[in-house]
């Protein structure tokens, strides 16, 4: 590859798509965001197979080709965002020997001077791979807390531009609409936990062609519960600021606090061995609101038998929504 023509070729690609009314293209979108190939450590076994970008042994050439590039990107618009591609980090080729990605992929870029060539760190992530990363934090948080504790990733944001989950019966990965939705909840709360950029659900329709049924819609675009659990998540969650994460007695409970646009405090809660768990809450009256933004009820202080201004609900399967009521 000829780092220059590709670098003129950025360059020329981000001013088409910057706004500033010269060369642009005719009723375009402004772009500020330019990821560099998807899933580049990939080895050549996925290579071969899925024709993924095929940079895992080459780490130092990948930082070549950030370096050369990213300067042209600032030129052409100096706020303009270079992500490193979103690295699968699992599934390694040396795991047993039948992993696709080349662990030190990361390592080799940092080490070649890339880091100083890219303004985004970025990862994917998949539930199936969780228990690697449970020792550092749940889900998608115990990844993002590796990456960091094991990098030299300071002052770089996070991104996620690929996760999600399916809602096939397979008999290796069983699921169901319903756990799908649930899954909606828990990736985008943990996300807000872990002070991700942006994070991307994969994918919007089910993509078919032997790929899991992760979509939102189905192929014929009907409208999945997971479709309706994230319109809803979407509007709360993401006007919503969030606080902390809280420790409620039960190891098996996560529980998340957030402040509404309106100051309402609320909460995010679901047990993760799926029992039903009770918790207490700093609440004088509470209104629950399921994963799909249906109201159930409203939990008052005095309702467990004593007004000591906290109000006990209970944390299962499912994640609910517990919304102080003043």
């Amino acid at each position: 590859m000829d780092l220059s023509e590709f670098a003129q070729f950025m360059g020329a690609l981000v001013e088409r798509y910057d706004g500033d009314g010269y060369q642009d293209a005719p009723l375009s979108p402004v772009v500020e965001y330019f990821e560099m190939y998807n899933e580049p450590d990939a080895g050549v076994e996925i290579n071969a197979t899925f024709g993924h970008s095929y940079w895992g042994p080459f780490g130092d050439q990948y930082a070549a080709m950030l370096c050369a590039v990213y300067p042209a990107v600032k030129a052409a618009n100096p706020d303009a965002q270079v992500l490193l591609g979103g690295i699968a980090y699992d599934n390694f080729l040396d795991d047993q020997g039948n992993g696709a990605f080349v662990r030190e992929f990361l390592g080799d870029v940092l080490a070649a001077g890339g880091g100083s060539c890219f303004d985004v760190m970025n990862f994917h992530y998949y539930p199936v791979f969780e228990a690697t990363w449970a020792p550092y934090g749940p889900g998608i948080s115990g990844k993002a807390n590796y990456l960091r504790a094991n990098y030299s990733l300071v002052g770089k944001p996070m991104a996620v531009t690929e996760s999600g989950w399916h809602s096939d019966e397979y008999s290796s990965w069983p699921s169901t609409e319903t756990m799908q939705a649930r899954y909606v909840i828990k990736l985008f709360t943990q996300a807000r936990n872990s002070d991700f950029l942006a994070l991307t659900w994969w994918t919007w329709i089910d993509p078919g062609g032997g790929y899991a049924a992760n979509g939102l819609l189905t192929g014929d675009l009907q409208p999945k519960l997971a479709y309706y659990a994230y319109q809803d998540a979407a509007e709360r969650l993401g006007t919503a600021a969030f606080v902390a994460s809280a420790n409620l007695g039960h190891t098996a409970v996560q529980a998340y606090r957030f402040v509404s646009p309106e100051s309402h405090p609320f909460y995010v809660l679901w047990s993760d061995d799926e029992v039903w768990h009770q918790v207490s809450l700093p609440f004088s009256q509470g209104q629950l609101v399921d994963m799909y933004g249906n109201v159930l009820g409203t939990v008052y202080d005095s309702d467990d038998g004593h007004v000591d201004g906290a109000i006990t609900v209970s944390a299962g399967a499912d994640p609910r929504y517990v919304e102080s009521v003043q």
